[in-house]
């Protein structure tokens, strides 16, 4: 039995599909889950920035952007964050090589 062949799944990509030619709604575009993968990476560090910085100084999310202190530190937990992920990058990929497999690998 296919994923298709499922009720569910087949029900799933006919209601994609048709909202995907509907003109008047401005259909969204699809992107490459490496672009979904970036954005919830961005996320997740300016979560990890914004949200303990205005518990610790008390103030507002805005004000963050006026504060040189808290500039400082928004930038230090950037470049760590842009390190962790490059370090994280290559191995990201040994376990998606070694989970998927790829063609003419026996364990896919």
């Amino acid at each position: 039995m296919t994923t298709t062949s499922l009720p569910i799944a087949r029900s799933l990509r006919d209601t994609v599909a048709a909202l995907s030619n509907l003109s008047g709604l401005n259909a969204p575009t699809w992107k490459p889950i490496a672009h979904v993968k970036m954005a919830m990476k961005r996320k997740l560090v300016v979560n990890s920035i914004v949200n303990p910085l205005t518990a610790l100084l008390g103030c507002h999310n805005g004000d963050l952007l006026g504060s040189a202190e808290a500039q400082k530190i928004i930038e230090h937990v950037c470049v760590e964050a842009a390190l962790a992920f490059a370090m994280r990058a290559p191995l990201d990929e040994v376990v998606s090589r070694s989970v998927c497999g790829f063609p003419g690998d026996s364990r896919a």
